[in-house]
């Protein structure tokens, strides 16, 4: 299947504005929850220390970064949730 499409059923992963997810996501059944990887860029503002946690069976990582971000910026925040392939869209 595709790595980034708009076709709900090509793929797993799944984007959703940090709205929206606050607001829906600890409402889905645990057995959902325990499959998510969540990526929150934190902007560099954030009580959360960087790296992966997990909470409400689902796992999460913090990752400081935001769109304003120079090039060493996102390297280090690739570098924290161990991407093994970047996708350019």
């Amino acid at each position: 299947g595709a790595f980034v499409t708009g076709k709900r059923d090509e793929t797993h992963l799944r984007g959703y504005s940090r709205g929206y997810f606050d607001e829906h996501f600890f409402m889905l059944p645990r057995e959902r929850r325990r499959k998510a990887v969540v990526v929150i860029p934190t902007g560099w503002a954030n009580d959360e220390p960087a790296g992966a946690h997990t909470r409400g069976g689902a796992t999460f990582h913090y990752v400081p970064y935001s769109e304003h971000c120079d090039y060493e910026e996102l390297q280090e925040a690739l570098r924290i949730v161990s991407a093994r392939r970047v996708v350019e869209i």
